[in-house]
């Protein structure tokens, strides 16, 4: 097979992984009742709380998207906002802990899935998946930007 084909075999394959990607987080989204940003969000604040620029600034969205997604939260139980320990200025969003449960319990199946078939590879394979993936996400965020500046 030429590299040519791999590479367009390849590219292919990463196609398909970005519209399945995009097809599972809706199928999350309606069995929650939100949108696919909004568990996007949800994502993002499961790591831990973040203020609306810092959610705007991972999301790739404007401050009013973002204050257009927090309140959607808000609203369905899944976050709140508080005001912050350290300077009461700033507002943090936070994940409610047992709806957050919720959207991880949904993410379980693809995440059990996904370790096991990573423990097929052995550690210099699972480096390479690893060193490949996270280059392709800075191609991706370089795209993004290219394509939104015009």
């Amino acid at each position: 097979m030429s590299r040519q084909s791999e590479a367009t075999r390849l590219l292919l394959e990463q196609q398909r992984t970005g519209t399945n990607s995009l097809v599972f987080h809706e199928a999350v989204a309606n069995r929650l009742g939100i949108t696919p940003t909004d568990v996007r969000c949800l994502n993002i604040l499961g790591a831990g709380p973040r203020t609306a620029r810092q959610l705007a600034d991972e999301l790739h969205l404007t401050p009013s998207a973002i204050t257009t997604v927090v309140d959607r939260l808000e609203k369905a139980g899944f976050a709140r906002r508080e005001r912050s320990e350290t300077d009461r200025r700033q507002v943090m969003v936070v994940a409610d802990p047992e709806r957050l449960a919720e959207v991880v319990g949904l993410f379980g199946g693809i995440f059990r899935r996904m370790k096991a078939l990573m423990s097929g590879y052995d550690t210099a394979e699972r480096e390479l998946i690893l060193d490949y993936s996270a280059k392709v996400n800075d191609i991706l965020l370089t795209e993004i930007d290219a394509v939104r500046r015009g």
